[in-house]
């Protein structure tokens, strides 16, 4: 399973450079106010109903946050035993009221604390723990990400600023137990940003992030860490080069992995193409040599799946082109390629060519254990907005586009990718809140259903907070997402809250 972080900005990162989105990294801090947005995840096909025609249980609020903090970039994830884990980012405000004077007086910016609710199998959420190292304006924690293993424990990673630098820090908490104390599993001297996870049911871990060095030299750096065991020390991943950003990383269940990244040959000219890079271990442990898939735009942003037998795939937007004159311009879309015997096949393209455009969202991929794949991507930026899906087998051709829902207004999608077999998608809009689409493997869309009709009755017009993250493992499912609602002190006011919804059996 690989766990994905929501979202960050490039403030949040310590560095004003390219935009980008999620997960995948362009800006995406400000997305908190999405009005749509998505999340996909495949659930292994085990016979039977399956998580398809599972009830979801009704949502349940399971942390409550200080004033209307708006993004909280809420992570799940979730065992076959039922057992489930949520982090977030906690904001504290440090406006002061206004002086005798009537003026306001100068406060230190807000900053954030990593929190996180656990629930064991069958029994309620329990209550919220911060996680992260005591914060101050000094040192904020943010960009978290977890995984669980079979027997329950958790794994969560973030980033968090201590004095000038970011370091990437782990806590780990055993089933029925407490989290450990916050480590820091990167170099004390290198900055480091968004960390991804891999983690596979026996528990098996693995974390990518970027490191930045003095120079313009960044490199994505790959930590491992064995069931019960500590983090071992960090080594480089991708080509010393240049400078590698936005790496994700993906992990079967046999150990087998997958990392891709972006990477500019000439950090320090600004002209320097961009270009696609991928890497591939084995479940034996052996990596691949480095693969140079496509060029790429400044910031693109990546996804990366792998199936049951070690075969990976990519999906990505194309670069915008024209000419000198910038009369004719080729607009982007999405494309994919993957890897067979070891070897990476030709790009496919994913939507067609009547979407190609500037305004595309980003598109998530996932794959079943057999590499049968499911995309999802979002299209128009304040108009015209759709989720769309498509499907293939492997070493086939994208499907024909299926839309899943639109809505009208500003704002991006954000898919996440989950486990593999059925599809499970998840969006928030405008007037309805979390939304829900599935499918059986191979079967058409069923309708979409709204996860919090009561939520949805009351709706007040407000935009909704973050997009949800979906996480599936066997006949489980679990989706957290934030929202405002209003404060029974003051129903002028509104709070922002965690909200999580299961689906068993």
């Amino acid at each position: 399973m690989t766990s994905r972080s929501i979202g960050f900005s490039d403030q949040e990162r310590g560095h004003t450079s390219e935009a980008r989105h999620f997960g995948a990294g362009v800006p995406r801090f400000s997305v908190a106010r999405g009005v749509l947005t998505c999340a996909i995840a495949l659930v292994a096909a085990l016979g039977g109903s399956g998580i398809a025609s599972a009830a979801w249980q009704a949502p349940s609020v399971i942390a409550t946050l200080p004033g209307n903090q708006g993004s909280a970039r809420p992570m799940v994830a979730v065992n076959s035993r039922g057992d489930a884990v949520a982090v977030w980012i906690r904001e504290h405000s440090t406006m002061r009221p206004p002086s005798s004077s009537g003026r306001r007086q100068p406060a230190p910016p807000s900053y954030y604390d990593v929190q996180a609710a656990s629930k064991p199998g069958g029994q309620p959420w329990q209550p919220a723990v911060t996680i992260s190292s005591r914060s101050t304006a000094a040192g904020t924690a943010i960009s978290p990400v977890v995984a669980i293993d079979d027997r329950g424990t958790a794994v969560a990673l973030w980033s968090r600023r201590e004095g000038r630098r970011f370091r990437v820090e782990s806590a780990t908490k055993p089933a029925g137990q407490s989290w450990s104390s916050a480590r820091r599993i990167s170099q004390p001297s290198v900055n480091s940003y968004v960390p991804k996870l891999g983690m596979t049911p026996s528990g098996s871990a693995v974390a990518i992030w970027e490191a930045h060095y003095r120079t313009s030299r960044r490199v994505v750096r790959i930590a491992t860490k064995a069931p019960g065991r500590r983090w071992r020390r960090s080594r480089a991943l991708s080509d010393d080069d240049g400078a590698a950003r936005l790496p994700d990383i993906a992990m079967n269940r046999h150990g087998a992995m997958a990392v891709v990244w972006s990477q500019q040959t000439v950090p320090s000219n600004v002209f320097s193409p961009w270009t696609l890079r991928a890497r591939v271990r084995t479940r034996k442990g052996a990596w691949r040599r480095t693969a140079t898939l496509a060029q790429t735009a400044r910031g693109t942003v990546s996804d990366i799946e792998i199936d049951g037998r070690g075969h990976a795939l990519v999906a990505w937007q194309t670069a915008p082109r024209s000419d000198q004159s910038g009369a004719r311009f080729r607009p982007a879309g999405f494309r994919s390629a993957e890897t067979r015997n070891g070897r990476w096949l030709k790009p496919r393209r994913i939507n067609p060519r009547s979407q190609d455009r500037r305004d595309l969202g980003e598109v998530e991929i996932s794959v079943d254990d057999a590499g049968n794949a499911t995309a999802v991507w979002q299209t128009g930026l304040c108009t015209g907005r759709g989720v769309f899906a498509a499907s293939k087998r492997p070493g086939r051709s994208w499907s024909t586009a299926t839309r899943l829902s639109s809505a009208e207004g500003c704002g991006e999608a954000f898919p996440t990718a989950g486990a593999d077999g059925r599809t499970i998608v998840a969006w928030t809009e405008l007037q309805f809140g979390v939304r829900l689409a599935e499918r059986e493997r191979g079967a058409p869309w069923r309708t979409s259903v709204v996860l919090d009709p009561a939520a949805a009755a009351a709706s007040t017009g407000s935009l909704p907070g973050d997009e949800p993250s979906v996480a599936i493992a066997g006949r489980r499912a679990a989706v957290v997402w934030s929202a405002d609602v209003p404060a029974l002190a003051n129903p002028d006011e509104s709070l922002s809250v965690i909200k999580a919804a299961l689906a068993e059996g």
